[in-house]
């Protein structure tokens, strides 16, 4: 299911895009989804605050469409509300107004999109947003642990360390799995996650997910949970360069 979130307080505008976003799921018959609509930002935070904890771990919507200039809290503060409550999925914005669009920038919008919405430009957004998703759910790691064998999506992958002879999987609902004991060294046991380009290895005992990097310090990696990761010395400059070029190309919304 491809879950779409609408947000927009003028009504007229509201449908008209609602009437593209349907376009999308005309075109594209092979993919099933749903379209929530809402007529001010505090009714999509109530709603995302109500059944979120439901579904701890996963999306409770896989795009979300907000207008930006929208009262009390605009679209900017909304996509910012968001961010803060750990939500990571991709934001489109919409404005009537074409200066406003560098602001969608400090939440990492995928899109800005003007008003009235052209419905070609919309439909191919969103099939762009579908196809990432579809590689996300595709990147699944296989974890031997000791109560048995789990397959882990890198998409929700915080960051991995290694303790003694073990591998610790820290995931994005909190939830911790901890591998057998390994005879080989760290690299090699962790090679299949490494070529995912998201990754990064600042340390010898450590792999993080650039996606839950919230700052960059001179010698650690400060995380969205508040885990502190070392850079080591060598390896600073190289992962402060990779890191960079993932900022770039997350901001401007292409695919890392």
């Amino acid at each position: 299911m491809f879950q779409i979130a609408l947000c927009d307080n003028e009504k007229e505008s509201l449908q008209q895009t609602l009437n593209a976003a349907r376009l999308f799921f005309e075109k594209n018959p092979e993919i099933h989804g749903e379209i929530k609509t809402f007529e001010s930002s505090g009714e999509l935070l109530n709603y995302w605050k109500a059944y979120k904890g439901e579904e701890k771990g996963s999306r409770l919507f896989d795009v979300y469409i907000l207008d930006i200039m929208m009262p009390k809290i605009n679209g900017i503060e909304l996509g910012k509300q968001l961010r803060a409550l750990g939500e990571n999925t991709p934001i489109v914005y919409l404005t009537s107004f074409e200066e406003y669009g560098y602001q969608a920038f400090g939440v990492q919008a995928r899109d800005y999109l003007l008003k009235p919405v052209d419905s070609q430009k919309l439909v191919m957004v969103l099939e762009d947003i579908y196809s990432s998703l579809k590689k996300e759910k595709a990147d699944l790691f296989c974890v031997k642990a000791k109560e048995g064998i789990h397959n882990i999506s890198l998409w929700d992958l915080i960051y991995v360390e290694l303790i003694e002879r073990s591998i610790v999987y820290h995931m994005r609902d909190g939830s911790i799995l901890t591998g057998l004991a390994i005879r080989g060294r760290f690299e090699e046991e962790v090679v299949s996650i490494k070529e995912n380009s998201r990754f990064i290895q600042p340390h010898k005992s450590y792999l993080v997910n650039m996606q839950y990097i919230k700052d960059f310090m001179a010698n650690e990696l400060i995380m969205e949970d508040g885990t502190l990761i070392p850079i080591s010395r060598r390896r600073r400059g190289e992962i402060k360069k990779i890191y960079l070029k993932y900022l770039a190309c997350t901001t401007m919304g292409k695919i890392f």
